[in-house]
């Protein structure tokens, strides 16, 4: 008997799961990666290199795992992991010590998943005390998200008003506004 050839429609749900993820996990953190591995000395090179592999990483890891447990399944990085990356850069630590950190915390994250009562008292961290903890390292970004936009003022009207009068259409908005204003590319150059 051979074996049963998966139809289309059921590769189109982890195909969409693995394409969302690696779009929508990346884009509002974007720069908060890009500014974690510049802080930690990484080089132009390296930065491409591991956004890439991020990027592809995610996306195929959320297309498998869709595909074998047959409901979506996105896999994407950890805003809080890349805001303290980057608000970390007065430690001294090189990019492959970095790099260290990051593998041994997403060890230490599997052994939490696996170890039902390290999950369990993880899981008794209050909410409050959590998002605090975020809160602490995201404010630098926040503060200065604002100064960069009042600082390129005419960009920012420029992305608010195509975004405006595309959100009047069916396309999506955001994409549209971003990629009408900016070119990504040199965009992320100018970010390195």
């Amino acid at each position: 008997m051979s074996p049963v050839q998966p139809s289309k429609p059921e590769l189109k749900a982890p195909i969409i799961a693995g394409f969302v993820a690696s779009i929508s996990g990346s884009a509002a953190t974007f720069g908060i990666a890009i500014a974690g591995l510049v802080a930690m000395g990484a080089t132009r090179d390296q930065t491409f290199t591991a956004l890439f592999v991020l990027l592809i990483g995610y996306g195929l890891l959320s297309t498998v795992l869709s595909y074998r447990y047959k409901m979506p399944i996105s896999i994407v990085w950890s805003t809080p992991g890349a805001a303290f990356l980057a608000a970390s850069a007065g430690l001294g630590l090189e990019f492959d010590q970095a790099v260290g950190g990051f593998l041994l915390s997403g060890f230490l994250l599997t052994v939490t998943g696996l170890w039902p009562a390290l999950s369990r008292l993880v899981q008794k961290i209050p909410a409050s005390i959590a998002s605090a903890m975020l809160a602490g390292i995201l404010f630098v970004f926040v503060v200065t998200t604002v100064r960069a936009a009042v600082a390129l003022a005419a960009t920012v009207a420029s992305a608010a008003s195509i975004w405006a009068t595309v959100a009047q259409s069916a396309l999506p908005a955001l994409p549209a506004a971003l990629f009408a204003t900016l070119n990504p590319p040199q965009f992320i150059a100018a970010c390195i």
